[in-house]
């Protein structure tokens, strides 16, 4: 029996839809290993964020450090290998999204777990079904490791609906974030109004038929 440890990414007290989606998938794979599901949330401010989490989850441990204000792998990636181990997971799961890709890896290597990424269906425990070959072909994986480490497709996974009661808040510190000689220079981010393409409920796309931004 273990627990599975989820990665959460939120926008200030809000969790983005794709970490709904990784509640459910978290959901499915801590019923596999029969144990429950912990949240975590890391980040500069990511205390913000545990009430949202809590709806969802039956445990929430927060990381919050103005150190982690900038996402890297470097320094989160030995948090959630830490965070794992205290909370005796036996899966760690993130979205399949550009974070989960960069990070997730670091943490299957600090665990010495094996890794299942893009995973569109849990099967089992440690049995996983995945694209491959550009989606022409479905594979079967299972990861032989005692700690399995996935990474699920978004999109496969519906989002998660609250739960009746709350779950518990725990807090943990980040201990010594080292950054391995990496630093943010700047970070530049457009503004807009519009919601970001994994939380919008609707999207309009047109290509080259549409010749002009007028005839769309």
């Amino acid at each position: 029996m273990g627990n599975c440890l989820v990665l959460l990414e939120y926008s200030e007290s809000h969790l983005k839809g794709s970490a709904l989606s990784a509640l459910n998938a978290a959901a499915q794979l801590a019923g596999k290993h029969g144990g429950k599901v912990v949240a975590l949330l890391v980040g500069k401010g990511a205390g913000a964020a545990a009430d949202a989490a809590k709806a969802h989850a039956p445990r929430t441990v927060v990381v919050d450090d103005a150190r982690l204000e900038h996402y890297m792998a470097e320094t989160y990636a030995p948090i959630v290998a830490r965070v794992a181990k205290d909370e005796g997971a036996s899966a760690v799961l993130a979205i399949a999204d550009n974070l989960g890709k960069d990070l997730m890896p670091r943490v299957a290597a600090l665990l010495d777990a094996g890794m299942a990424s893009d995973v569109s269906a849990i099967l089992d425990k440690d049995t996983f079904r995945r694209p491959i070959l550009a989606g022409n072909a479905i594979a079967t994986v299972k990861v032989g490791s005692p700690v399995v480490v996935i990474t699920a497709r978004q999109t496969e996974f519906p989002p998660a609906a609250a739960g009746g009661d709350a779950g518990e808040v725990a807090t943990a510190t980040a201990g010594d974030v080292n950054a391995l000689g990496a630093t943010v220079v700047s970070v530049q981010a457009t503004k807009s109004e519009r919601p970001e393409l994994t939380d919008a409920k609707i999207v309009v796309s047109g290509g080259r038929g549409m010749r002009s931004a007028e005839n769309f």
